[in-house]
């Protein structure tokens, strides 16, 4: 069961009070596409999870918190966002909450995944496709600044929100299938065979090394999906995996 209800916020930007429904509580049932996106109920919440307020026209996912670059509300991209021809109103709030995230990949990438989560419900493929462009670009970033001092999925305030190998398989498989769904198959050729020199490494740890096999098998499945030029939703439930018990 999914619950919402109509909050009253004051606008970070403009200071302005609006009123927006939030999502109060929701639960999943079923297996998450590939890309990580939820089953039903949470995967309908979509449309709560950003909102847009009437009077300046700042898009958050919480409109009491002020962008990172406010000064990008008045930019082309961001003002002009609508040329794009979204045929989603959603899908174009999670684009121009996009542009001025654009600086913050580990922000960014929910953005334009949303979008394109957005774009996929309205039939909108072109679109779809622009917005995992860009997200897997994102993604490439962060997994490039794996390697520094900040630990994998650690939160700004210091809270450790994932275990690092299994954020940073996460994200690949995510990556991995974002080139499918576009229809970026050479990059995905190119990519695949680095990562096959280069593996998805763990520390030891029993379980961690079995969910990144499972991940790994995952890669596979997408790999020969993106040879076949299937660019089709699947969930986890597609994928055949024997897990050791």
């Amino acid at each position: 069961m999914s619950t919402v209800y109509p909050e009253e916020c004051v606008c970070a930007v403009c200071g302005r009070k609006t009123e927006h429904y939030v999502i109060g509580s929701t639960s999943a049932f079923g297996y998450a596409d590939t890309d990580s996106r939820p089953p039903c109920l949470a995967r309908d919440m979509i449309s709560f999870m950003i909102s847009e307020c009437p009077h300046c026209g700042c898009v958050a996912r919480d409109l009491e918190k002020a962008p990172p670059n406010p000064e990008l509300l008045s930019s082309f991209d961001y003002m002009f966002a609508s040329v794009r021809g979204f045929k989603s109103e959603l899908a174009l709030r999670f684009f121009k909450r996009s542009v001025l995230d654009r600086e913050r990949p580990t922000d960014c990438v929910p953005d334009l995944r949303d979008a394109a989560w957005a774009c996929d419900d309205a039939g909108d493929d072109e679109n779809a496709s622009h917005m995992r462009e860009p997200a897997v670009e994102c993604i490439d970033k962060i997994l490039k600044e794996m390697p520094s001092g900040k630990r994998a999925g650690q939160k700004d305030d210091g809270e450790e929100e994932y275990d690092p190998e299994i954020f940073v398989s996460s994200l690949t498989v995510v990556k991995f299938d974002f080139l499918r769904r576009a229809g970026l198959f050479s990059k995905f050729e190119a990519d695949y065979a680095k990562l096959l020199k280069n593996p998805l490494k763990d520390r030891g740890d029993a379980a961690i090394r079995e969910e990144i096999q499972y991940k790994m098998r995952v890669i596979e499945f997408l790999h020969e999906r993106a040879l076949a030029r299937d660019r089709g939703r699947y969930t986890f439930a597609s994928v055949p995996y024997d897990r050791e018990d």
